[in-house]
C-alpha cells in the first residue's frame, strides 16, 4: 500500500479527556485484522475504541493524521470518522476494546491518541491474550484492565489545550443539558459567529455544534438508562428531549436501539467465544506474536 506525504501541520498528537472515576463497561474485547490492510468506520456516540497494533501504520481521524508504531496504544473517541491503514496488509493484526464509561464522577483526566507503551506493551498485550482466552473470563474481569491501561497512559487534564470559544461552548452545553439551547443563542453568548464556531467545531471534534450537542445529549441517556433505573421519562427530561416520540426517535437513529433496548442491553455480555470477528479465529488459531504472514495462512472456522 502506498502512503502519500504526510502534512506536518495536521500530525499532531491530540488528547482526550475521559473520566475514569469508575470502571469502563466492556461491550467487546478481542483481535481481528483487516484483510486489506485498511479500514473505515464511525464509532458510535457512547463508546470509545482503544487498540494496541503489533505493527505500524496511520490512523486518520478526519482531517488529522497520526502516524503510529508497533506497541502503540491509540484511543479512539466516540463519534469518530476513522481510517486505519497498515503499511503491510499482513500485519494488520492488533488487540482492541470498545467501551463506555459511566461519567459524573468528575475524574477528567487526559489521554493521547496514540501513546507508547515501550517494553510494557508485551505485558499488556500478554494481558489482553488472556483475557480473550479464558471462557470463564467475564467482563467484571475484563474492565478493571482496561482502567489499568487507561490510567497508565492518562496525563493531566490540563493537557489539553481547546480553542477558548470551544471549552466556552462545551461548558454551556453542559451546564443546559436538560434544556432546550439553541447555537444562534450560543453564539450570541459567546459572541462569535455560527460559522466560524461551526468550523472550530468541525476542526477539531469532526462535526457542528448542532449535532455535538446531540451526541452529548445521547450519551447521556445512555449512560443513565445503562447505569441507573430512573423512569424514561425523566431521564428524556435530564437529556433535554422532553418529547418522549422524539427521544425514543433520537436514540434509535444514534445507537440503534429503543430505550429499553438500550436498558435491557446493559444487562447482556458481548460474545467473546470468536477471538477475531473478521476472520472468525479461536483462541487456539490465533497467530504468534511477529509471525510475518501468520494471519494470511489461517483459515476462517465454518
Amino acid at each position: 500500500m502506498a502512503f502519500a506525504r504526510l502534512d506536518h501541520n495536521r500530525n499532531v498528537n491530540r488528547y482526550y479527556r475521559i473520566d475514569l472515576g469508575e470502571p469502563p463497561r466492556v461491550r467487546l474485547l478481542g483481535f481481528m485484522h483487516f484483510e486489506d490492510g485498511e479500514r473505515r468506520w464511525q464509532i458510535p456516540p457512547d463508546l470509545w475504541h482503544l487498540m494496541m497494533p503489533d505493527h505500524p501504520g496511520i490512523l486518520r481521524l478526519g482531517s488529522r493524521i497520526h502516524p503510529f508504531e508497533g506497541g502503540s496504544v491509540l484511543l479512539l473517541p466516540p463519534r469518530a470518522a476513522v481510517r486505519l491503514s497498515f503499511e503491510d496488509p499482513s500485519m494488520s493484526g492488533h488487540w482492541y476494546s470498545l467501551f463506555g464509561m459511566p461519567g459524573g464522577h468528575a475524574c477528567s483526566v487526559a489521554v493521547a491518541t496514540v501513546s507508547d507503551l515501550g517494553l510494557e506493551y508485551h505485558w499488556w498485550r500478554d494481558r489482553f491474550t488472556f483475557l480473550t482466552s479464558w471462557s470463564h473470563i467475564t467482563d467484571a474481569h475484563r474492565a478493571p484492565h482496561i482502567w489499568s491501561i487507561l490510567w497508565r497512559i492518562a496525563r493531566p487534564a490540563e493537557e489539553i489545550r481547546l480553542h477558548p470559544y470551544l471549552r466556552m461552548a462545551e461548558s454551556i452545553m453542559r451546564e443546559n443539558l436538560s434544556k432546550p439551547l439553541r447555537i444562534d443563542a450560543l453564539c450570541e453568548e459567546l459572541q462569535v459567529s455560527q460559522s466560524h464556531l461551526n468550523r472550530l467545531f468541525v476542526e477539531e471534534f469532526g462535526v457542528g455544534p448542532k449535532r455535538f450537542l446531540l451526541d452529548m445529549r445521547v450519551s447521556k441517556a445512555v449512560s443513565l438508562l445503562r447505569g441507573t433505573t430512573k423512569p424514561l421519562k425523566e431521564i428524556a427530561l435530564e437529556v433535554g428531549i422532553s418529547d418522549m416520540q422524539q427521544f425514543n426517535k433520537t436514540l434509535r437513529q444514534s445507537i440503534g436501539l429503543s430505550p429499553t433496548g438500550i436498558r435491557h442491553s446493559a444487562d447482556s455480555h458481548a460474545d467473546y467465544s470468536i477471538a477475531t470477528p473478521e476472520a472468525g479465529l479461536l483462541p487456539e488459531d490465533r497467530p504468534e506474536y511477529g509471525r510475518k504472514n501468520s494471519l494470511k495462512a489461517i483459515k476462517p472456522r465454518p
